[in-house]
């Protein structure tokens, strides 16, 4: 009776802990302001085997249309090579921006980059002159780009907002993935 209790407690925390994390990394993101100067950094994520866009890319596009529509962002950078799909992940990314009605002439392409130590890297010369730069992705990867760009840019940390939205039960299986591996790499962050 007792080992029962004990698998039904360590299977409901592994259910929920996901969640939790997710909606609380959602809620500590600053809402969108109305700015002149601000843009949009969409963080890669790996495309289909067959080129076709991955659920997660089309949260996160989702994500940053949202925010530079309640923000009034004029330019959206879409970042992420291809490391792992045939495709160029700012490539299916802008796609998808445009089929949600953001001009062509307001996206940026950085297709080099192969993990988000790059995304960022790579997109820096885009937004050095932004006022205020939305980091796009889910609610604790949007968290450790603004880490990583604080430790490459720490002049641009005060402009860096993480941008990412919720909803119970979507992704799961990606949020118990994600999870343990942002844990994973915090873990590893606190002994550099």
């Amino acid at each position: 009776m007792r080992r029962t209790r004990l698998a039904a407690l360590a299977v409901s925390v592994a259910l929920v802990a996901p969640e939790l994390a997710y909606w609380v990394g959602a809620r500590a993101c600053p809402a969108p302001v109305p700015s002149k100067g601000c843009g949009v950094l969409v963080l890669g994520f790996p495309a289909r085997r067959n080129g076709s866009p991955h659920p997660m890319q089309r949260h996160r596009v989702a994500t940053a249309v949202e925010v530079m529509r309640r923000a009034g962002c004029e330019t959206m950078v879409l970042s992420g090579g291809n490391p792992h799909s045939p495709r160029v992940e700012a490539a299916v990314m802008a796609d998808l921006a445009r089929e949600a009605g953001v001009p062509g002439d307001r996206l940026i392409l950085e297709g080099g980059s192969r993990d988000t130590w790059e995304n960022i890297r790579e997109s820096l010369r885009f937004v050095q002159g932004w006022e205020a730069i939305y980091l796009v992705s889910d609610g604790l990867h949007a968290h450790r780009a603004k880490r990583y760009l604080c430790r490459q840019r720490p002049g641009l940390c005060g402009r860096a907002r993480p941008a990412a939205r919720y909803r119970f039960g979507e992704l799961y299986p990606l949020k118990l993935a994600g999870g343990l591996h942002e844990a994973r790499l915090a873990l590893l962050d606190s002994f550099r």
